[in-house]
């Protein structure tokens, strides 16, 4: 018998997982790929050879056990001479349910160091040495390797077990001079042999700071032969309030095939040099600007080639710092010299300006960046996970029984939130060049509180203002599109602005809030464009009666559109109405009781034309216990007058959720 997927619930249906096992031994592969997952079908043997690549089989996850234990110790001989050593023992068992190839599962590792001071006066040379053995059945818990140590050594699968051993001088004069040379070596017992030159130099001679680093390594394996190169340099000369400076930096990683001593397609070289000067203060004030140029190369056609010429141009800077007032601007410019496709440029610029005048009563921030980049072409899956740990729910809108991208919504409730969106891998781009503007100001005219007159009168607003702009264009040619309010042709698009009018804020004494909120967020994937507007104003009142009851008025009108060109059902104009009073009673500041009502009418301008009105009441209580534990309990009954199409993405969005008629919801949360 063979699986076969099927949407009809009068079939037997079975909930079948499926692994790769290797290309023409299974029986079945993918069909299709679907919003969540993948629907695979049979394929017959032909002359008893498998044609497929998946098994409806699950390899279980077998309880394991990892122990590990460790000993160090140190012994400091002389004042000179220093040793130190650490041992460690691990216990990796991966099935605790099974015996078979137990005899791998203890490893042992050991680390041996020494330092011996050779002269010990005005400046120092310390010799160094390492050594250390990691059995090939040693495991830890943790990484204890940094990060780059296989391309360190251009390591490819090394099998055995691990020598390391590491020789080397040590010079130091004071804290600012300082050279350091070390031999090392490191050995897999099946497949690597590897020896590396390393040199380190720090030195600050007066005026001029000389700073380098470099190794080369040589390497052999049973299938390749390495020799990398990388190295890089820094020469700054200081003056009074003035330094200029040279860097050199560059890599050559040169592997062939033993065998056919033909180059590896890994192998690439690229030389890169700057020059820079600046004037001024690094702390304070100060304008810093150079030249970068630099070359890479490739293998094409079994040889290296170069493939890019790059010249860069830069300025960083700091042009106002004080108590009221910063602005510092960072550009670069870089052209790129394609020697086999289409040449390009590049600009990436930020400024950031800050001022506070009137004793504060104006506060401006303001941040402006350019970036050339890309946009992936994103595709997305859905995956299952346990009620409450995903953000998504799934709606059967065509009652076909396949979930589909457009019948996924974001979870009103947490026990509906099973599935996480998952972003794919992919290999689509488009080049792009982004703006971003964003800006606060507020003006907090409370200096004139003590005053009288209309300034006392003004000391009770505040006005907050929010605006910020993030769009991304098509990169076309050597042109960049630098107005950041350019955004009908965007790609990608983050538009958000938002005022708030305050009176009295924060006092809970007539105190009022009117916000205006305009935003508008727009997406490319692979399947097409989505975008999401929202316009509403926002009318708060709030006033404490007594010493215990607070009253919270909040009225709001709005307009939500969203348009696809993808998915025509999630095409709707909403214009909505919302009135809510609240009436609280606090008792103290840490428990308080609350009861509310809601009333919402929300109508479809496009499609279906669907209506709600919806009305609620409910009650809150929340209480919580000197800031380690905390109750909220919460009721509501809702009666929705819902016209349209009830199973829809436009009525989900209006609906919140809910169905059409009386609902109820209640919720309680207790956090320990």
């Amino acid at each position: 018998e063979v699986f076969v997927f099927s949407n009809d619930e009068n079939d037997e249906l079975f909930n079948v997982q499926f692994s790769f096992v290797g290309l023409g031994q299974g029986n079945y592969r993918i069909q299709s790929t679907i919003a969540n997952g993948r629907i695979y079908e049979y394929i017959a043997p032909n002359m008893g050879l498998s044609q497929g690549d998946y098994e409806p089989v699950v390899q279980l996850i077998a309880p394991n056990k990892l122990q590990i234990a460790t000993l160090s110790a140190a012994f400091l001989p002389s004042d000179k001479t220093r040793l130190n050593t650490e041992i460690a023992f691990s216990s990796n068992d991966q099935n605790l349910y099974s015996s078979l190839d137990d005899s791998n599962n203890t490893g042992f590792a050991g680390k041996f160091n020494l330092k011996q001071a050779l002269v010990d006066k005005i400046w120092t040379l310390d010799a160094i040495a390492s050594l250390e053995y990691i059995d090939r059945d040693f495991r830890t818990i943790e990484r204890f390797r940094n990060i780059e140590f296989a391309r360190d050594w251009d390591l490819v699968n090394p099998l055995g077990d691990q020598q390391f051993m590491m020789a080397g001088l040590t010079y130091k004069r004071d804290s600012l001079r300082m050279i350091n040379y070390s031999l090392e070596s490191l050995r897999f017992s099946e497949n690597f042999t590897g020896i590396r030159h390393n040199f380190l130099t720090d030195l600050q001679l007066k005026n001029t700071k000389i700073k380098a680093t470099g190794s080369l390594l040589k390497n052999d394996n049973e299938q390749t032969e390495t020799d990398f190169l990388r190295f890089y340099s820094l020469v700054k000369q200081h003056f009074t309030n003035k330094w200029v400076g040279v860097k050199f930096n560059t890599e050559y990683n040169n592997r062939k095939e033993v065998t056919s001593n033909v180059p590896s397609l890994l192998n690439h070289k690229f030389i890169e040099y700057e020059l820079f000067a600046g004037v001024g203060d690094t702390a304070k004030v100060y304008t810093e600007f150079g030249y970068n140029f630099r070359t890479t190369d490739s293998v094409r056609f079994n040889s290296l080639q170069n493939v890019n010429k790059t010249n860069t141009y830069f300025i960083r800077s700091k042009l106002i710092q004080n108590k009221q007032a910063d602005l510092s601007v960072f550009a670069s410019y870089r052209t790129i010299d394609n020697q086999f496709v289409k040449d390009e440029e590049a600009l990436n610029s930020r400024i950031i300006y800050r001022q506070q005048i009137f004793n504060n009563g104006i506060s401006l921030n303001t941040i402006y960046e350019t970036n050339s980049g890309s946009l992936p072409q994103q595709e997305f899956s859905y995956v299952e996970v346990e009620p409450g740990q995903g953000f998504y729910t799934w709606i059967d809108y065509n009652e076909n029984g396949i979930q589909e991208l457009d019948e996924f919504e974001i979870a009103q409730f947490p026990d509906e939130a099973i599935y996480l969106r998952v972003a794919l891998p992919t290999t689509r781009f488009i080049k792009t060049h982004q703006n971003k503007f964003s800006q606060s100001l507020t003006l907090n005219p409370s200096q004139w509180k003590s005053s009288s007159g209309f300034k006392k009168f003004l000391s009770h607003f505040v006005n907050q203002s929010f605006l910020l702009v993030d769009g991304k264009n098509e990169r076309k040619g050597s042109s960049f599109k630098l107005n950041p309010f350019d955004v009908d042709n965007a790609l990608a698009l983050t538009l958000n602005l938002k005022n708030s009018l305050y009176f009295n804020r924060g006092k809970q004494r007539y105190s009022t809030i009117y916000t205006y909120l305009d935003t508008r967020n727009k997406a490319s994937f692979s399947f097409g464009e989505q975008e999401i507007n929202l316009q509403s104003h926002q009318l708060q009142f709030i006033h404490k009666l007594g010493g215990f009851w607070l009253f919270d008025l909040k009225g709001s009108i709005s307009e939500n559109e969203s348009s696809s060109n993808s998915f025509t059902n999630r095409n709707f104009l909403l214009k909505n109405a919302t009135f809510n009073p609240k009436i609280s009673y606090i008792y103290n500041k840490n428990s308080r009781f609350e009861i509310f009502y809601v009333y919402k009418n929300k109508d479809n301008q496009f499609g279906d034309l669907e209506t709600l009105q919806s009305q609620n009441v409910g009650v809150n209580f929340f209480m919580a216990k000197k800031e380690r534990s905390s109750l909220n309990a919460n009721a509501t009954i809702f009666f929705n007058d819902f016209t349209g199409n009830q199973n829809s993405p436009v009525a989900f969005q209006m609906l919140e959720g809910l169905q059409p008629g009386t609902n109820y919801t209640w919720s309680l949360n207790l956090q320990q």
